[in-house]
């Protein structure tokens, strides 16, 4: 059933104004000129992570396929792709907006191929009997594939990291000719390139550079909640849904597992997107 690996699919200023007021005479009170606008803050922020995972995403429905790398995905039992489909397909049909259209090509791709607009509309009607929504489903942990992440070698002096994302550069995740995607959403209008300054203590930095010896690729964890459709091609086997992201892992995938370096926290998140919208 599976075919290679085409990965996984999947995209950050704030400006202050301060006014006065002076008492101009005892009939006639009138505003001070205002003041210059604040300058737009453009320096490094300097974001401080945490190293244990939140309890909350104990419960978050998990993509394991989606952290795979190409040697591993090779060794997946059809079992965990098809829970893949499974999981997707269900929190397709749990989002405000579903698109049945599409679902219907996904779990009856014959359909596909049929010309008679009538029989198509029957099989939409007939998955949505078929796929029980789950609005739980919605908040998700999955890996970010492809060439997103650039992690510069810590500050010995001050533990700081130089953190570059690029999720435009995420790739999908396809076997069996299907293509059911997650995108990244940073809630920011320049996130095609997020640089960020992570500062942590010198010991863990040891830790971390140590396990960096042993891998030859950073990873990218989400933890986020599903919000509605991403762009599609509007083909049945392409399809995508955006993530609202919540917090990112950064670590690496050694010997099937995910070691773990730090955890860039919901409040982090917040202050990224107040830097970067």
């Amino acid at each position: 059933m599976k075919s290679q690996l085409k990965q996984f699919a999947f995209a950050i200023c704030a400006i202050a104004a301060i006014s006065g007021c002076s008492k101009q005479d005892p009939v006639n009170a009138q505003s001070a000129p205002a003041a210059p606008p604040a300058v737009e803050n453009t320096g490094p922020v300097v974001f401080t992570p945490t190293f244990q995972v939140a309890q909350k995403y104990s419960s978050y429905v998990r993509q394991d396929a989606s952290e795979a790398t190409d040697s591993e995905f090779q060794k997946l039992p059809d079992s965990v792709l098809d829970n893949y489909d499974n999981i997707w397909i269900k929190q397709a049909a749990s989002i405000a907006a579903p698109d049945w259209n599409i679902l219907a090509g996904i779990v009856h791709p014959q359909i596909n191929s049929e010309t008679n607009v009538f029989k198509k509309q029957e099989v939409a009607d007939k998955v949505k009997t078929e796929v029980q929504p789950d609005k739980n489903s919605l908040n998700v942990v999955l890996g970010m594939q492809g060439k997103v992440i650039d992690l510069g070698k810590p500050d010995v002096a001050t533990g700081e990291y130089h953190l570059a994302l690029y999720p435009n550069e995420a790739e999908t995740f396809t076997y069996a000719k299907k293509t059911l995607y997650y995108s990244p959403d940073f809630g920011c209008n320049h996130c095609n390139n997020i640089m960020m300054v992570v500062k942590v203590p010198i010991e863990k930095c040891k830790e971390i550079e140590a396990l960096r010896e042993n891998s030859h690729k950073d990873f990218v964890r989400i933890y986020g909640h599903i919000v509605g459709n991403a762009e599609t091609s509007g083909y049945a086997t392409k399809a995508g849904l955006s993530v609202e992201v919540e917090s990112i892992e950064i670590g690496s995938r050694q010997q099937g597992q995910f070691k773990s370096y730090f955890i860039l926290d919901s409040d982090q998140m917040a202050r990224l997107k107040s830097h970067q919208s």
